[in-house]
Parts: structure tokens; sequence; C-alpha cells
């Protein structure tokens, strides 16, 4: 698994400047980056094709890079199988500085290239040689009104970090969201992260498999 160095900028305000994202961007170079080698339960989370999948680990396990690569993975399947050359995605975390330090950095390490898009907080990246374009939203869900501001996706699929740290009201409604960009396809969700066991109920209720594989 690949190592990655998080560079934190000063936090000015509420959110990172326009600059300190495109910092964020051009620090890693194409000479860097490694060739991702999956561990074992990381391949046993990419091969299974539940709707709802979750995986847990230590720090430092790949976890993050596994989802990151899960996405592409799919937006591969999505392209080859059905024809569909753009994906959207959201990340969701607790807050926005452990959003953009962690996931955020990890998605430009394995997707160089993108174009960040500030007023809706989007990193766009498009693969030439594959012929596609993957879009992740980022977003924060600290505040007891923030679920609301996800009513209305129009989503691929999502990726839920640290998914333990979110409530079971955002969980049991963006499953709703998925599979209507660029419209109703065969999708798969990324939840990375522990599934609470309320919330593994509601989803079991619903007929959804989840999966919950330690490393």
């Amino acid at each position: 698994m690949a190592e990655l160095t998080l560079v934190r900028p000063q936090l000015e305000g509420e959110y990172y400047t326009l600059e300190q994202i495109r910092g964020m961007i051009e620090r890693i170079k194409p000479e860097q980056r490694k060739e991702y080698k999956s561990l074992p339960t990381m391949s046993f989370f990419h091969r299974d094709s539940s709707r709802i999948r979750a995986i847990v680990g230590p720090v430092g396990s790949g976890k993050t890079s596994a989802a990151v690569m899960d996405i592409e993975m799919i937006a591969m399947d999505l392209r080859r199988d059905f024809g569909i050359k753009e994906t959207r995605w959201v990340c969701i975390r607790n807050t926005y500085l452990e959003l953009m330090d962690t996931c955020f950095q990890t998605v430009v390490y394995w997707m160089q290239g993108g174009r960040w898009y500030d007023k809706r907080k989007a990193y766009r990246w498009e693969d030439k040689i594959n012929d596609k374009t993957t879009e992740l939203l980022f977003r924060s869900c600290d505040r007891p009104g923030d679920v609301s501001k996800f009513k209305s996706m129009e989503i691929t699929g999502y990726w839920m970090d640290e998914s333990i740290e979110l409530t079971t009201e955002l969980k049991l409604m963006i499953r709703n969201r998925i599979g209507r960009y660029p419209a109703r396809e065969h999708v798969r969700q990324v939840v990375l992260g522990g599934l609470p066991a309320e919330t593994e109920k509601g989803f079991k209720h619903e007929g959804i498999k989840t999966v919950e594989e330690k490393v």
C-alpha cells in the first residue's frame, strides 16, 4: 500500500482557500504515486457486490485508499458494461477538516490531474485513457441541520468515512439518492467504517445485505 504524507495548510476561516486547495492538488507529482496493491481484506471488499458494504480496520491499514480505488473500479465497470462515461459520488465525513485533511488528499493522490470546483466543493477527474469522468462531492455533516442538504442529491453512489460518527438518519436517507446520476442504473454504494447495530438492523429490514470485515 502506498504511503501518503498529509499536509495540513493553515486554516483561515471556516474553509480552506482556493489557493490552499490547489496547493494540495499540485504538490503530488505523477512520478510519486505508487502502484495500488490491496491487502487480502481489501481484495475481499473489492470483490463483494453487496449494495451496502462496510470495512473497518486500524489506522494505516489502507481503508481510505481502498475506498477511492473501489469507486474507480465501479466507474470502470459502468463504463464497460453500460457505456456510462460519467459518475458522481459524494464523500461524507463528520467535520470539514477531517474530510479535507484525509479523504480529499487521498483522492488527489490516486486521481491526479483533476480540477477543483470551489463553489460546489467538487473534484472532477477526467480519465482520458478509459474515456470516463469521475466527480466527487465533499460534504461534512456535523450539525443537526446538515442532513437536509443531502435530500436533493443526484449521485451514482456514496462513500462515508468513519461512518460510526455519522447519524443513522443520514445513513438511511442517503441510500435513496444513489443511482440518480446520470440515470437509474446498476450501482453499488461504498460505505467505509463501522455500521452501528441500529443502522444495520434498518438496512436488513429493507432487504439490503451488509458486509463488515475486520483487518
